[in-house]
């Protein structure tokens, strides 16, 4: 776009220009405020010694093993990274929904006593479990303690299937998502 000369232009807008270009300059000229640099201080608390000395040489010692490697990719080294704070604590939560605490005690509980009284019978062992694990499972009347007690049972039960199924699925290579509905042949 070309732009035009003043006589063509609005007298307004001449006028305007000419107001921009004296505050530009005036801009220029002025002498700008020196600011006083602070000093710059850690946004975090440094690491402690101690794991600064072995973080220092894991890495010397990686670098020493797998330097060639290292210096061909560039994203290898953001993968190893990756990796390391992967597996440092607190590790992120299992994917899906947590699992009933109640199950999660009851499964424990159950192989404690397994351990301890291998001649009870699990009618016993289950009536021991739901004391300890159902809340208020003393006052309630039989026929509310007969469900609670299937519901639980029934509850430890697919937790431990899952349990063996994933594990199954991990020693033969397949992971969940990889296992889909074949299409009905209809």
């Amino acid at each position: 776009m070309a732009v035009l000369p003043p006589e063509y232009r609005a007298p307004r807008i001449a006028e305007l220009d000419a107001q921009i270009r004296a505050q530009a300059e005036e801009d220029q000229n002025r002498p700008r405020p020196k600011r006083k640099s602070k000093p710059r201080g850690r946004s975090t608390p440094p690491l402690p010694a101690a794991v600064r000395k072995e973080t220092t040489r894991f890495a010397r010692g990686l670098n020493r093993r797998y330097g060639q490697p290292l210096r061909a990719d560039p994203k290898l080294r953001d993968r190893v990274a990756r990796l390391l704070r992967s597996l440092l604590l607190p590790r992120p939560s299992r994917r899906g929904r947590p699992g009933f605490d109640s199950v999660t005690r009851a499964i424990a509980l159950l192989k404690r006593f397994r351990r301890q009284h291998p001649g009870e019978k699990p009618e016993e062992r289950w009536r021991s479990i739901c004391l300890e694990v159902i809340p208020n499972y003393a006052g309630m009347t039989k026929l509310q303690q007969g469900d609670a007690r299937v519901k639980l049972i029934a509850r430890v039960k697919d937790r431990i299937k899952k349990r063996k199924r994933r594990a199954r699925r991990s020693a033969r290579g397949i992971r969940p998502a990889e296992i889909l509905p074949l299409p009905n042949p209809a």
